[in-house]
């Protein structure tokens, strides 16, 4: 996970703004969002070293290993300076207009109930603590602090809150096109990634990445256990906050 504001604007507003809840954490991710069109669209600027040099674009959706699928291709984790994280594909065509056609862009899903219930406990441990990052930290203390269980937290999520987080977005947020039409080129599943990888790695090497890991490390696992017997209020109503997800990306809510 990598913050999009300069570090020291941002922990500057963590430590001198009283977090005032939902609206407070809309503000700071309204600025997130800001900056990064700014870096990508604007400036042009921040591309990873595969987007520059070789026309690819990894679209990272959060908690969708894609921590292991940049160690495994880029060599690097989202952290280090120059690779930003998790950037919607529109930012991109905003950027390169027509040109984006001639890039290969590819992404990894999830289960949308297995992927909220991971985000949820990654955030709820503290998140992301790599190179001093304190902000997955600070909104856990602040806004996950007081759910007691994935029921409680999916029962106050609404259409609204769960942008309140990057890691609560829908996917499609991430791999749709400025006219909300799903721009990739290849998308593989976590459900079955080492398949999936394999094909990706051939199309890659063909682009000339020729330094891929053979199999994918495991990085930034969440170590969250079995998700619990969820009752069927709470599914249909993931069901219906992440719609699109289920649909578009076509996964059964019955199976996860």
């Amino acid at each position: 996970m990598q913050s999009l504001l300069p570090s020291n604007v941002l922990m500057s507003l963590f430590h001198t703004i009283p977090p005032l809840g939902y609206m407070w954490w809309r503000y700071i991710d309204f600025i997130r969002q800001r900056w990064l069109w700014y870096k990508i669209v604007v400036l042009q600027k921040r591309f990873p070293r595969i987007t520059k040099e070789y026309k690819v674009i990894f679209t990272h959706i959060p908690k969708a290993a894609g921590v292991s699928l940049r160690i495994a291709i880029m060599g690097k984790i989202p952290f280090d300076k120059g690779i930003p994280g998790h950037i919607p594909i529109k930012y991109y065509q905003m950027s390169l207009g027509n040109d984006i056609n001639h890039y290969f862009k590819f992404t990894f899903v999830r289960h949308p109930v297995a992927r909220l219930y991971s985000a949820y406990k990654f955030l709820k441990k503290g998140g992301w603590k790599k190179n001093n990052f304190k902000e997955d930290l600070v909104f856990s203390t602040t806004v996950l602090y007081k759910f007691h269980s994935f029921e409680e937290f999916v029962d106050w999520l609404t259409p609204s809150t769960r942008f309140i987080y990057i890691h609560f977005y829908p996917q499609v947020y991430f791999l749709v096109d400025t006219k909300g039409q799903i721009l990739q080129d290849f998308i593989g599943k976590v459900e079955t990634i080492d398949k999936d990888y394999k094909k990706l790695t051939d199309i890659l090497k063909k682009r000339g990445l020729k330094s891929i890991a053979p199999s994918l490390p495991k990085a930034n696992i969440t170590t969250m256990g079995k998700i619990p017997n969820l009752p069927k209020y709470i599914l249909d109503k993931i069901h219906d906050l992440y719609y699109d997800d289920f649909t578009l990306l076509n996964y059964d809510p019955e199976f996860f």
